[in-house]
């Protein structure tokens, strides 16, 4: 009987908990897939990103990972002939990044809150490899490393738009395309009220390979010679296939 009093004392204590700690948040958020599974066959997938929005202010949703080191490469003309002049590698760069928002536009809110937060493409700053290159020539290496990710779909053209439902519910879509990488990503979202960011949610979100897709990039990986000779000999055996078939 003692044992049963002081289970339901727990229970009446976690009860109340519960709803002290829902009402102390203001921002709660979840995701409807906590891994993204690359197959053989796969070609992008939509990541939903949903949550509540308890009082009154902006919501904004970052999206990024992983970090890996990028070299951005120069062409110059060298007599009569495009080549590289001139590189610059920069450190631990989000291979992916997007971002959603409720405002019309985030460029309203201070320079130091986006920078913080890495709000907007404007807001990133990449570490190059060596630290004492002029300012002007990271800022332009900088931007052409922006580019490039935006060319290969792995970087927004603009923020996406967070739809905002009755009862402060809200949800955004993000696109996850076929060439993103795999590894860990870092979904935020952040409630922005008066110009200043009030409360922060994250949740992590993992990206790999399964399958057969999982089972080739391992060989790949542990064995690159190996895979080189299959690749060598499966590229010679179709051309000497279509050759066959030519002939016949």
């Amino acid at each position: 009987m003692m044992m049963r009093g002081v289970f339901a004392i727990m229970v009446l204590l976690f009860g109340l908990a519960a709803p002290m700690q829902a009402q102390a948040s203001d921002l709660t958020l979840d995701i409807a897939q906590r891994q993204i599974d690359i197959t053989t066959g796969f070609n992008g997938s939509f990541l939903h990103v949903y949550g509540v929005r308890e009082n009154a202010g902006d919501v904004i949703i970052t999206i990024s990972g992983p970090k890996r080191h990028k070299i951005v490469r120069k062409k110059g003309n060298v007599a009569g002939i495009w080549m590289n002049v001139d590189a610059m590698k920069f450190r631990h760069v989000p291979v992916y990044y997007d971002f959603a928002s409720s405002m019309e536009s985030v460029e309203a809110l201070p320079s130091a809150l986006l920078s913080e937060y890495m709000i907007g493409l404007d807001a990133l700053r990449f570490q190059p490899d060596v630290r004492d290159e002029p300012e002007d020539e990271v800022v332009n290496f900088q931007e052409a490393l922006i580019r490039n990710s935006q060319r290969q779909g792995v970087y927004p053209l603009r923020a996406q738009p967070i739809e905002m439902m009755e009862n402060g519910l809200f949800k955004a879509q993000f696109y996850i395309p076929a060439n993103v990488p795999t590894g860990d990503y870092k979904v935020q979202a952040m409630l922005v009220r008066g110009g200043d960011v009030v409360e922060t949610r994250s949740l992590d979100l993992t990206i790999g390979q399964v399958g057969m897709s999982a089972n080739i990039y391992q060989f790949a990986k542990d064995s690159a010679l190996f895979y080189g000779l299959c690749c060598v000999l499966i590229a010679l055996s179709a051309g000497l296939g279509a050759t066959f078939m030519r002939r016949s």
